[in-house]
């Protein structure tokens, strides 16, 4: 027998939740008298998960922001919601809904699957501004990146995690998504090639490739009709970023200092598209 769907969009979830959340308003009470429980999933979510929400980085500061405990305050500011996937599993979500945690930007959204015996197991934890869950095992989320930027993934739960199948940066003015961190490859018997695109401001591209300490990397652009566009170079990510050229000069050649995934952007200043065309070369080491 195919198993229920709980189809309800997590945004609705989010509005469920702060409209119960209104104090003093009769029309907000009688609002929400008339929503089902089950809207938010607040009915079915385990009192364990509450406590392990209460655990979340920044909840002591919220709660004493609430002069509240820790639990009563996960239990106010965050909006839960349950999640019937058609594998038979059952997800349990948690995002939160309140400034005190996402200072109205992006905020931390959760997800737990049981895994016996009364516990639960993590199997997402990511920053942003709204999620929706889908009975197919999907996530899409929206993050803010910039008054003219937001970035769009898309997850897939793979019985384990949810993990990454996409990223996307969404031009809000117009619509238009392009792909982020967009891989590199050679063709075979090559150590060359040649990517091209279009930039404004705010709205840049992003490339990654693999590459060995001591290889040399030569990163050479060509922007169209003569307008510069700027090149920016980086390893790693997180704390362990290290930018190794940034600037808007029309090539770079340099040795690698670390083994490792380096990022190319490029970006530009101008409202107007500006394009360009990329060609990357890795020189490889001939042995002694």
């Amino acid at each position: 027998m195919r198993a229920h769907v709980d189809e309800e969009p997590f945004r609705f979830a989010l509005f469920v939740h702060l409209i119960r959340r209104l104090a003093g308003s009769a029309v907000a009470f009688a609002i929400a008298a008339l929503l089902p429980e089950s809207a938010d999933g607040a009915a079915a979510f385990p009192t364990a998960l509450y406590q392990t929400l209460a655990k979340t980085a920044g909840m002591d500061v919220c709660a004493q922001a609430r002069h509240e405990s820790a639990l009563t305050a996960a239990q106010a500011v965050f909006a839960v919601g349950v999640v019937h996937l058609r594998s038979g599993v059952t997800v349990y979500t948690a995002q939160d809904a309140d400034p005190c945690l996402s200072h109205a930007v992006n905020g931390p959204l959760l997800a737990f699957v049981a895994s016996g015996s009364g516990r639960y197991r993590q199997v997402l934890s990511t920053g942003v501004m709204s999620g929706k869950f889908g009975a197919d095992g999907s996530l899409v989320t929206i993050e803010n990146d910039s008054a003219i930027a937001e970035y769009r993934t898309t997850y897939r739960f793979d019985g384990s995690t949810y993990a990454v199948v996409s990223e996307e940066i969404v031009n809000k003015a117009t619509g238009v998504a392009k792909k982020i961190d967009v891989p590199i490859h050679f063709a075979r018997g090559t150590s060359s090639t040649t990517v091209s695109g279009n930039v404004t401001r705010g709205f840049g591209d992003s490339y990654v490739l693999d590459a060995i300490a001591g290889q040399t990397m030569s990163v050479v652009v060509h922007p169209k009709a003569g307008r510069p566009v700027s090149v920016s170079i980086y390893r790693g990510s997180g704390a362990d970023t290290l930018l190794v050229f940034a600037g808007t000069s029309p090539s770079w050649r340099g040795k690698l200092p670390k083994s490792g995934r380096y990022k190319i952007s490029v970006d530009d200043s101008g409202a107007a598209p500006a394009a360009y065309t990329l060609t990357i070369t890795i020189e490889y080491r001939k042995s002694q």
